[in-house]
C-alpha cells in the first residue's frame, strides 16, 4: 500500500546535480583542494556539513572552517540554481499522476530550506506539495533515514507506506533504511551502478513510470 510519496529534490525535481559540482569545484579550490567532476559524485545526495567533512577528513585545510566552506558551496549552489535552473524532463508529468490519484507528496531534501523554498519558486511548484522538509533540521544527513522518517511523521504516514523518488545512492540506501519503497532515477554517469539494485525499481526518466510500475509496487 501506499499512502504518500516522498520526492528528494536536486537530481529528481530540478536538473541540478551540475551546478552542486560547480559549486563544489569552486567552494574547494578557494581552500586549495582541487576536485574533479568525478570525485564530487562521491558525496552526491549528501547535506552539505557532511560532504565537507568527508573531504576534510581526507585532505585537511587551513584558512576557512568547515562551516564556512559548506556555505560557500550552498550559496554558489544557489545563484546557479535559481539563475539557470530547469525542471526535470517529466516533472509536470509526475505530479498530476499523484494528482490524478489524490496521494498528498512531499519533498525530503539534504538542501538547506532556503534552496528548497528558492527551487520551489524557480519551478513554480510550491502550492502542489503538501510539505517539505531538509536534513538540516536532523542530527544526520543521508544516507541516514532520518530526513525521510520525519517527513512521513509530518505527513502522518507510516514509513512502509511511503514511495520515495531518488537519484543517488545516498538517498536510496537512506529511504530504504527508513523502510520505504524506491524508486530510482539514477544520473546518466551512474546508470548500471551495482549500488541501485537496493531500490525497489530503476528507471531513466520520470515519464518511463506509468500505472502498471506503481500497481507492481503497490
Amino acid at each position: 500500500m501506499v499512502s504518500a510519496v516522498i520526492f528528494d529534490m536536486d537530481g529528481v525535481l530540478i536538473d541540478s546535480e551540475p551546478f552542486w559540482k560547480e559549486a563544489d569545484i569552486q567552494a574547494y579550490a578557494k581552500v586549495g583542494l582541487i576536485l574533479t567532476k568525478d570525485q564530487c559524485k562521491v558525496t552526491a545526495g549528501m547535506d552539505s556539513k557532511s560532504a565537507v567533512n568527508y573531504w576534510y577528513n581526507l585532505h585537511p585545510w587551513k584558512g576557512k572552517s568547515t562551516s564556512e566552506v559548506a556555505e560557500d558551496i550552498e550559496n554558489f549552489a544557489e545563484q546557479l540554481i535559481a539563475k539557470y535552473g530547469q525542471p526535470m524532463e517529466g516533472l509536470d508529468y509526475i505530479l498530476s499522476f499523484f494528482e490524478s490519484r489524490n496521494l498528498p507528496f512531499a519533498l525530503a531534501s539534504s538542501s538547506k530550506a532556503q534552496i528548497i523554498e528558492t527551487v520551489l519558486d524557480k519551478l513554480n511548484i510550491k502550492e502542489r506539495f503538501t510539505l517539505y522538509h531538509s536534513a538540516e533540521f536532523e542530527k544526520e544527513g543521508k544516507p541516514h533515514p532520518a530526513v525521510f522518517l520525519t517527513t512521513a511523521k509530518k505527513l502522518g504516514v507510516d514509513p512502509s507506506e511511503c514511495l520515495v523518488f531518488e537519484d543517488s545512492i545516498n538517498g536510496v540506501v537512506a529511504a530504504k533504511a527508513a523502510g520505504m519503497k524506491v524508486v530510482a532515477l539514477p544520473d546518466k554517469y551512474l546508470l548500471g551502478d551495482e549500488k541501485f539494485k537496493s531500490a525497489d525499481l530503476i528507471i531513466n526518466s520520470l515519464y518511463d513510470f506509468n500505472e502498471k510500475l506503481f500497481q507492481d509496487l503497490i
